[in-house]
């Protein structure tokens, strides 16, 4: 199987433990070319829209489309101001060695996608949620 293949579908860095975290880190691969990273929690949550590709060296290529930012409080919180959604993303991250492997993890065996370069924060490391392409769609929210 190529490794575009091996990558497409929805990969969480919660799933590499168990269930229970107040947040997670979401990353989906798209077999169109297209994904997201989302930072998933109680009261913030962030998109990072991208385009991706795998070179010629089998190295990953991410680049931003747009961002979105959502603080999930009540309309009077200061923080309500904040929220933005379809922002210019500036999210570029090239020449990214990836490997998929199969590991035991508290959920059982899962793959597990590994990559050189941190996606988000310092996080480099997710395991597979499914590839179920008709479930898996961007986080939408209302401001």
């Amino acid at each position: 199987m190529t490794l575009e293949k091996r990558i497409t579908g929805l990969w969480s860095v919660d799933n590499l433990y168990a269930p229970g975290a107040m947040e997670d880190i979401l990353v989906v691969f798209l077999p169109s070319g297209e994904g997201w990273l989302y930072f998933a929690h109680p009261c913030q949550n962030i998109v990072e829209k991208f385009i991706w590709n795998i070179d010629s060296l089998n190295l990953l290529h991410v680049r931003g489309t747009t961002s979105s930012l959502y603080y999930d409080v009540d309309e009077d919180h200061e923080l309500a101001k904040d929220s933005y959604l379809d922002k210019n993303s500036d999210v570029i991250i090239h020449e990214i060695k990836v490997e998929v492997s199969v590991e035991f993890t508290p959920r059982g065996e899962n793959e597990v996608i590994s990559f050189s370069k941190p996606l988000w924060g310092s996080d480099d490391k997710f395991a597979l949620v499914h590839r179920d392409f008709d479930r898996i769609i961007p986080p939408i929210f209302d401001l």
